[in-house]
């Protein structure tokens, strides 16, 4: 397969460029960049694919491009644009009424395991869309928004078009959707599978106060410590064990904003809890990392943060440090044989300030873990999967969600995640329980069944995708970008191989509708059906040979 990437010449467009070819590189699809004036030589091939974005895609080869699919090969537009009549037979359309905005998402073809609905009363799906008419012959709608197609194709002459209409694909939350949706376009088409589930606990464990619980989150009268220990923690062990879970955990040392030396020794102070909390998450295989001496972001007074969250800042690196090894040594005198190797920002909010303190007086640390969506504005730390630039020993594996109950958005965050890469990353505090807006004012035994159904959908929607702990999960990522998956495509089959690729990570392989892969165990490893026409396909040996069987309409 060849996928050829035409430079666009707006900013929109290389906006949306550079979204997609994130997707694409994470996905493990590869592709070549060309100018424009090359459309004119590419060779028609059903595996051969040209991707265009802007407002104004290709419009000077435009003969060529009809010419191209009408020959076998695949065209990809990535946004809409203003089209004439003069586009409409290639595109499948029989009018076009100007530009439009719409909300939403349904889906009348799935892309991919564990998309939501997402209603037109949701900001989580707005489109700017031109309001299009379509030939119902040749076209085959995929995903529309209040009746208006957003995604569809349209069988041209030999080939077939793949269109986009919206402006959408320049969001992170479009990668997965994006990468899924080429597999509608080619005969047969596979991207890469990290295949990791991470589940954080932030805040844990932590010094738990004596003061009393609100009687709304259990019912019953306790303490807040009593209720961890007896409640909120055997119900989390529960559900853990129901679904193979391992838990991160990352510790607290106090919550006092104490940012200047000396820094108490808290060791005796709930030594039992910590003790038990810690050692008993440990003897399930999880592991367990840092957060913070407090709950102090690591920046100094000059560092950009939202004023009202009233932080303390720090006054200079030294005492950041100071404090981020006083951390360390209360760690270590509770779980000697424990290493420490992965970070979490207090609530997620860091920058190069804070990354210089913690590579200097923590160099055992190798993830840093924080946020993949989000703003910066309010100063929190929102990254890529990959290695810190400046900090290339640290590898930043951000979290996508988070909470004990999933809202639409965050289904859809979840589920673009998966698609896009094989990651699921989430992560929940002990004291979210106890706060009115993160527990959305639902008791405990409500936000148990939350965090249980997030745990059952996970196993529900993406069986190619195992829980491990954060270092594991960093470990494989790390050798998944370094490796290689090759796959090379005849008529009715796929041969695939791997290089270096980690025995956990897979495939995704998309057929044509009514064609389909055997499912179960072979000498190669083990093909799963996840949907009509897509499966995953995990290696146990390096290579393997896909035959797609015959027309099953």
């Amino acid at each position: 397969m060849q996928l050829y990437i035409v430079q666009p010449e707006d900013p929109e467009g290389n906006k949306i460029m550079k979204n997609t070819m994130t997707a694409m590189k994470y996905a493990k699809v590869s592709y070549q960049v060309i100018q424009p004036e090359k459309i004119e030589s590419l060779k028609a091939d059903p595996y051969h694919g040209i991707i265009l974005y802007g407002e104004k895609p290709g419009i000077l080869h435009q003969a060529a491009l009809d010419r191209f699919v009408e020959n076998g090969g695949r065209l990809i537009f990535a946004n809409r644009f203003y089209m004439d009549s003069s586009w409409y037979k290639l595109m499948g359309v029989t009018a076009n009424h100007n530009f439009t905005t719409v909300r939403g998402l349904h889906f009348k073809k799935m892309l991919f395991p564990g998309y939501p609905e997402v209603p037109e009363s949701s900001n989580v799906a707005v489109h700017s869309s031109l309001k299009i008419e379509l030939n119902r012959r040749t076209t085959d709608t995929l995903i529309t928004a209040q009746n208006l197609p957003i995604l569809w194709t349209n069988n041209y002459g030999k080939g077939k078009v793949l269109f986009w209409n919206t402006t959408a694909m320049d969001d992170k939350m479009s990668r997965g959707m994006f990468v899924q949706s080429l597999g509608h376009v080619f005969p047969a088409f596979v991207s890469g599978q990290v295949g990791a589930q991470t589940m954080f606990i932030d805040d844990f464990p932590a010094p738990a106060p004596d003061s009393m619980l609100n009687k709304k989150v259990t019912g019953q009268k306790m303490t807040v410590k009593d209720f961890y220990q007896n409640d909120w923690w055997p119900t989390m062990k529960k559900i853990a064990i129901r679904d193979h879970i391992k838990y991160t955990t990352v510790a607290i040392g106090t919550y006092q904003k104490i940012v200047k030396p000396p820094f108490p020794d808290f060791s005796q102070l709930d030594r039992n809890a910590y003790l038990y909390f810690g050692w008993e998450n440990l003897s399930m295989g999880g592991e367990l990392g840092i957060h913070g001496f407090n709950h102090q972001p690591l920046l100094l007074k000059s560092d950009p943060v939202d004023k009202s969250l009233n932080y303390v800042s720090w006054k200079n690196e030294q005492y950041m440090g100071q404090s981020i090894v006083a951390l360390q040594k209360l760690v270590h005198q509770f779980f000697p044989k424990n290493k420490i190797k992965v970070y979490v920002p207090p609530s997620d909010i860091m920058n190069k300030t804070g990354l210089d303190a913690l590579s200097k007086y923590a160099p055992n640390i190798e993830t840093v873990s924080s946020n993949y969506l989000g703003t910066t504005a309010d100063g929190s730390l929102v990254t890529e999967f990959g290695y810190d630039k400046q900090h290339p020993k640290i590898f930043m594996y951000p979290r996508v969600t988070s909470g004990y109950w999933l809202n639409v958005g965050d289904q859809y965050a979840m589920a673009d995640a998966a698609a896009n890469l094989g990651v699921v990353s989430h992560f929940v505090h002990p004291d979210d329980v106890l706060d009115p807006t993160r527990s959305g004012n639902m008791n405990w035994k409500q936000l148990s069944q939350g965090y249980a159904n997030i745990a059952g959908r996970v196993r529900k929607y993406y069986p190619q995708i195992k829980s491990m702990t954060q270092t594991e999960a960093t470990t494989i990522m790390k050798h998944y970008f370094q490796g290689k998956i090759i796959a090379t495509y005849s008529k009715n089959i796929i041969y695939l191989s791997y290089e270096g690729i980690p025995v956990q990570s897979s495939v995704i392989v998309h057929v044509e509708e009514g064609k389909k892969l055997d499912t179960g165990k072979f000498s190669f490893g083990e093909v799963t059906k996840l949907g009509d026409a897509l499966y995953d396909v995990h290696l146990s040996k390096p290579e393997a040979i896909l035959q797609i069987k015959g027309d099953q309409r």
